[in-house]
């Protein structure tokens, strides 16, 4: 299903219920669109992140869209917060083994928050590293 190409998504227009309380509704601060072709299929998502209200993760079909709330943040440092979402959603699907597209999506925006959630209680703009999030590390070749 060659979802990409048709207008699905307006993510600059796209307001979540965060249901913080009645009739409350956040503004996204960042949108990505996303496209993977795994065995000739095209997968379409798309990214949203809310800031302190987390991060938002939606899929091809009506029913797979879900809310990944952020962990509580204290007098954290934001800076680089949704960039950091965007990165670790790419690298958990570039390697994530999930057989369907929407599992591995779903599994790299609770990656992403947790990544977040490391990222803002550092000092400035920090990069989060596979050893922060627990992840083993790559082998470097001896070539």
């Amino acid at each position: 299903k060659e979802c990409c190409n048709k207008n699905q998504y307006a993510p600059n227009e796209f307001v979540w219920n965060i249901k913080q309380s009645p009739g409350a509704c956040v503004q996204a601060t960042e949108s990505v669109r996303l496209t993977m072709r795994t065995n000739g299929i095209l997968h379409c998502g798309l990214v949203l992140t809310f800031g302190r209200s987390g991060l938002v993760v939606a899929g091809q079909e009506p029913h797979q869209i879900v809310h990944v709330p952020a962990q509580e943040i204290r007098g954290a440092d934001v800076c680089g917060a949704g960039d950091t979402v965007m990165a670790t959603i790419m690298s958990s699907l570039a390697v994530d083994s999930d057989p369907t597209w929407w599992e591995a999506l779903k599994g790299a925006a609770i990656e992403a928050a947790k990544a977040a959630n490391i990222a803002v209680h550092k000092r400035g703009v920090y990069v989060v590293t596979r050893g922060d999030m627990g992840w083993p590390m790559t082998p470097v070749s001896k070539t």
